[in-house]
């Protein structure tokens, strides 16, 4: 087993050697033949609970000691692996995984919630050498999801996902692995070559990146402050797949890039051959998760400006807006069951219109919320209600009678048509502050867009404007009602809006444009990292010569 031999080949510590060993023999007799999985498990485990060690005594070596304190979450990538926790005080390594726990707990001197391994020397550096700012990250990222995709000239590309997840989770760890593999391969080829160093690059794609050391912004002085055993200046870089801060200072080695919803057409496309690539350069790429009007031949005459609905309407999940790590964080209608705000407004006296009035007051509700809200007691001119809440939620029973006692809840997600037949849309942020698909969907619309400006952006945010492809509105929508007043005012000026705004859309859902996009979002702060000296990097031009003329400017698209 190439994890024993790994055991093995280590310092001369034979009683911590015996005990790792001992955890995979362990593990091996308690498997059947035909489970493999376990037994690769344990492997892993001790392979990345010897690798984080070695992370820790890299860092420590080079800074001195660490802090008391110091100690912090490090996330492991294996398959079941969903928690490791380095404890400096102990040199040592906790584990949360359930399995091999129980095992570890059988040996002397270990406790079942915190194993310890190699607790009292120090490991030698394993083959795979992490960088210091490699070691800080992982030591002081979090519980929060980092993903970890290593490159090595014997090995090539090395990464595991994180079991405990669900589909959707999975599905976005792998398309992040996908789109920085494919970059790599297509834009650096030279830089994979068997000559080459090996690398680590850490990612993220939940909501936003779930760090517990994000910065802090005093909103009366402008200064920062940085969470306790947190040093996110001297990390290493993380990309970011997801939602990102406006303010680039909260965390300074974080890299948007690409947005993770793009990764599927992104990925089709550079995948395709180059005589597919040829011919549809400037045709919609497959784009399954992303609804867009104009694309599906509907009748254009249907939907002229003053036949679409004068209201402003939403169809959304109730969810929090933002994280507890951010300033303006919000729960949603019903977090807890203690403080549940919807069923205190469904029993508060003398009725529920006075009760929804005397909500929206607050200051600490969502802004989707806020629009329910207002359209239940202004119908005239918002015409808003939630569809779904998760399916696994412990509140699900008591939010759903109360989403339908309520009259907040509608029974079925809208259709795209019946979305089009209104004359304004909104794009409220959730979790991450920003809706994933709901924007460029909601600005391919006949319709006009009110943007919801918030403390977050997307990768694509840069190339829309206010008042070109747009009509803002504030995180805290309390200039909504203005902003709707001064459209129903300026019909034209709106129709001009809209107009740019599905004309932008058209022209960011091609294929050649998104490959752009991604190019300067992705390939470009990649090569930063795997190539400062700009020696491997390919021109976006020579990469794909065959959507521009010999100099430089792009072809026009070819017929099929």
């Amino acid at each position: 087993m190439d994890a024993r031999a790994d055991v093995m080949a280590r310092d001369d510590d034979a009683e911590a050697s015996e005990r790792l060993l001992r955890t995979m023999d362990a593990t091996a007799k308690a498997s059947s033949s035909a489970d493999w999985r376990r037994v690769r498990r344990a492997a892993f485990v001790t392979a990345a609970c010897c690798a984080a060690v070695a992370a820790a005594t890299t860092y420590a070596g080079a800074n001195g000691r660490w802090r008391r304190g110091d100690g912090a979450a490090l996330r492991a990538v294996d398959d079941d692996v969903t928690h490791l926790s380095y404890d400096p005080r102990a040199m040592s390594i906790g584990y949360d995984a359930a399995d091999a726990s129980s095992t570890l707990a059988k040996m002397e001197d270990v406790r079942p919630d915190e194993a310890l391994v190699g607790a009292k020397r120090r490991w030698r550096q394993r083959a795979w050498s992490w960088e210091e700012s490699d070691g800080r990250l992982l030591a002081e990222w979090g519980k929060g999801r980092l993903h970890v995709l290593r490159w090595d000239p014997k090995d090539g590309f090395i990464f595991h996902g994180h079991r405990g997840d669900g589909k959707f989770e999975h599905a976005q760890e792998n398309l992040g692995f996908g789109m920085l593999r494919w970059a790599a391969q297509t834009y650096m080829p030279t830089r994979l070559a068997p000559d080459q160093e090996p690398f680590a690059l850490f990612f993220a794609v939940e909501d936003f990146p779930q760090t517990r050391c994000w910065k802090k912004r005093d909103e009366k002085t402008g200064t920062l402050s940085t969470p306790s055993g947190c040093d996110p200046d001297s990390w290493s870089p993380v990309f970011d797949f997801s939602s990102a801060p406006r303010d680039e200072e909260l965390l300074p080695t974080l890299k948007q890039v690409t947005l993770i919803t793009l990764a599927e057409p992104v990925l089709a496309v550079l995948a395709a051959p180059p005589e597919e690539a040829v011919r549809d350069s400037s045709l919609p790429p497959r784009w399954p998760h992303q609804e867009l009007f104009g694309v599906s031949g509907e009748d254009a005459s249907k939907y002229t400006w003053n036949k679409l609905i004068p209201k402003i309407v939403w169809r959304g999940s109730d969810y929090r807006f933002l994280s507890p790590e951010f300033a303006n964080f919000k729960e949603d209608s019903c977090h807890d069951e203690g403080a549940c705000l919807l069923n205190q407004i469904a029993h508060s006296p003398p009725d529920v219109p006075t009760a929804m009035r005397a909500a929206l007051n607050r200051t600490d509700i969502t802004p989707r919320l806020r629009l329910v809200l207002t359209s239940m007691l202004e119908e005239h001119w918002v015409d808003a209600r939630f569809f779904c809440i998760a399916k696994w939620d412990s509140r699900l029973p008591l939010r759903m009678r109360l989403g339908k006692e309520l009259g907040i809840e509608d029974n079925a997600k809208m259709t795209g048509a019946e979305l089009s037949s209104y004359r304004y849309h909104i794009d409220l942020g959730g979790a991450g502050g920003t809706t994933w698909t709901g924007t460029i969907q909601k600005l391919s619309m006949p319709g006009v867009l009110f943007h919801h400006e918030t403390d977050m952006k997307d990768s694509y945010f840069d190339l829309i404007k206010p008042w070109v492809h747009y009509i803002p509105v504030k995180q805290d929508l309390s200039d909504l009602r203005q902003q709707y007043q001064w459209a129903e005012a300026h019909p034209d000026k709106c129709k001009q809006i809209s107009a740019a705004a599905s004309a932008w859309v058209r022209r960011f859902n091609t294929r050649r444009a998104l490959l752009q996009h991604n190019y300067e979002k992705l390939v470009k702060p990649l090569a930063e990292t795997l190539d400062p000296n700009r020696t491997h990097v390919i021109p976006f031009e020579r990469a794909h010569p065959y959507w521009f003329n010999a100099r430089g400017r792009p072809r026009s698209a070819r017929a099929p």
